[in-house]
């Protein structure tokens, strides 16, 4: 794999599907119907602050992605896209599954958290990892995806409240 790699592209989208899958099964499995949905509506609202919250910071921002400084910067030019690296919304969405899911294992008790967390954080760490290896993001784009997705996720989990 190099920069511009498919596959590591390819791969952040299925490593983030994951991540995003894992947490929610998770926080539903081994508890209340009510808990459940509590928990679900949770990710959720992490997951679509987030979103929303990258869009918008792109939006603002309009950071180029690496590839409008290498070689193919012609071509790449009139993509959609091509102006909203900073920050990267699958590392956002990633960290806040993972965020969110973290804030409420240790608030419920939930079966296998530590293990869990592990799993979603590395997880989490490795989407970022294939994404500028994909060459779709500077490490600076990850970093402030992390920073975003952990921040939404904790504040959407602990603003949450607790069901029975």
């Amino acid at each position: 794999m190099g920069r511009n790699s498919r596959a590591a592209g390819t791969g952040s989208d299925l490593l983030l599907l994951g991540v995003a899958g894992g947490s929610l099964l998770a926080s539903v499995n081994g508890v209340s119907a009510a808990r459940a949905r509590g928990d679900g509506a949770v990710l959720l609202n992490a997951v679509g602050w987030t979103a929303l919250s990258t869009e918008w910071i792109n939006a603002l921002i309009h950071r180029n992605r690496p590839v409008l400084y290498s070689d193919g910067a012609v071509a790449a030019s009139g993509e959609r896209g091509s102006r909203e690296s900073l920050p990267s919304g699958h590392t956002s969405i990633a960290f806040a599954a993972a965020t969110a899911y973290a804030v409420m294992a240790r608030r419920q008790h939930l079966p296998h958290a530590t293990r869990n967390n592990v799993l979603l954080f590395a997880g989490a760490t490795g989407v970022g990892a294939l994404r500028v290896t994909a060459g779709r993001h500077f490490l600076t784009d990850v970093i402030a995806g992390a920073a975003l997705g952990a921040g939404v996720g904790w504040l959407t989990a602990r603003l949450h409240p607790t069901s029975p």
